[in-house]
């Protein structure tokens, strides 16, 4: 679900697990979701997007941003879709460009996340 994790997330209750530690704990000021692409064939779609978390300063400046790949895989279960794989990883040469590298990021944001910052 996240870089920090050392083994994936498997079926819905590590899912909800995984989610519901993180609860309100995570905030970006900005969410942009960029280019999003779908194919679908038959009951399988995958997304595709670019997603870039922002947070400001408080005169509006940009603090950072890191930019992501993002994956989703869904399948039409009963006539609904449901996502059955998710993936995300940084964006590396546009996180160098965004002033953040992938393991600082990730490290201020579980830092903000266990103070209760975020």
């Amino acid at each position: 679900m996240h870089p920090d994790l050392t083994a994936p997330v498997v079926g819905l209750e590590e899912l909800k697990a995984d989610m519901r530690a993180v609860e309100g704990k995570i905030f970006y000021d900005v969410m942009d979701f960029v280019g999003p692409m779908v194919r679908v064939c038959e009951d399988l779609a995958v997304l595709v997007y670019r997603f870039v978390s922002t947070w400001l300063n408080q005169d509006g400046s940009v603090s950072n941003r890191t930019p992501w790949n993002c994956t989703k895989v869904l399948e039409r279960i009963d006539g609904r879709w449901k996502i059955i794989h998710t993936h995300w990883s940084y964006i590396k040469g546009e996180l160098a460009k965004a002033g953040a590298s992938p393991d600082k990021a990730w490290e201020a944001t579980w830092n903000l996340i266990s103070e209760g910052n975020l």
